[in-house]
C-alpha cells in the first residue's frame, strides 16, 4: 500500500478465528445488564466527584479572594451568553 509500504509474509497473513462457546439469550442479557450497571455506577461516582471538586474550588476561592469560582465563570461567560441571545440581566 502507498500509505504503509511493507510486505506481509504468508504466516502473518493468516487469520485464525477461535470459536466461542454459544451462550443462551438470558446469559447474554445478564452480561449486558451487569455491564450497563457498571457504567451507570461509574458515571454516578464521577458525577459525585465532579460536584465535590467544584464545591471545594468554590470554597477555596470564596475564602481566598471573597468570590466563588462559579461567579468568576459567570462574569467570564456572560458576554458569550449575551451574544447567543440570552438577555443581559439573565446572563
Amino acid at each position: 500500500s502507498i500509505i504503509n509500504p511493507y510486505e506481509v509474509t504468508e504466516e502473518e497473513d493468516m487469520l485464525e478465528v477461535q470459536e466461542e462457546e454459544k451462550k443462551t439469550f438470558f446469559e447474554v442479557l445478564g452480561e449486558y445488564i451487569i455491564d450497563g450497571f457498571k457504567v451507570a455506577i461509574t458515571v454516578a461516582a464521577m458525577l459525585v466527584g465532579f460536584v465535590a471538586l467544584i464545591a471545594f474550588i468554590n470554597a477555596v476561592f470564596k475564602g481566598v479572594i471573597g468570590i466563588s469560582f462559579q461567579e468568576i465563570l459567570g462574569y467570564v461567560f456572560a458576554p458569550f451568553a449575551f451574544i447567543m441571545g440570552v438577555p443581559w440581566h439573565e446572563a
